[in-house]
């Protein structure tokens, strides 16, 4: 994707899923995060951004807010009866 690699892209619902570690605290990975979130903004994609903590801690609401952002999407029909998400 660009020049980036993201942890997860769903090319339907441009979406890209990121999980930070500990090391995305630091001050200057933070400036990089914000840059290349911007960059793939740009490209109307949007970025859900999780912790580790929260995937191993909280996983009922990383679901829910996948979840949310999914069913936010309209649904374009596709062939017989299967939909697609823009």
């Amino acid at each position: 994707m660009l020049n980036y690699i993201v942890d997860f892209y769903w090319y339907e619902l441009k979406l890209v899923i990121e999980i930070g570690g500990h090391y995305h605290d630091h001050k200057e990975q933070y400036k990089l995060d914000l840059l290349r979130e911007k960059e793939l903004e740009a490209y109307n994609l949007t970025i859900l951004r999780f912790t580790e903590h929260e995937l191993r801690k909280d996983m009922v609401n990383v679901l829910r807010t996948i979840e949310q952002h999914i069913l936010k999407q309209p649904l374009i029909p596709l062939k017989r009866g299967t939909y697609n998400y823009t």
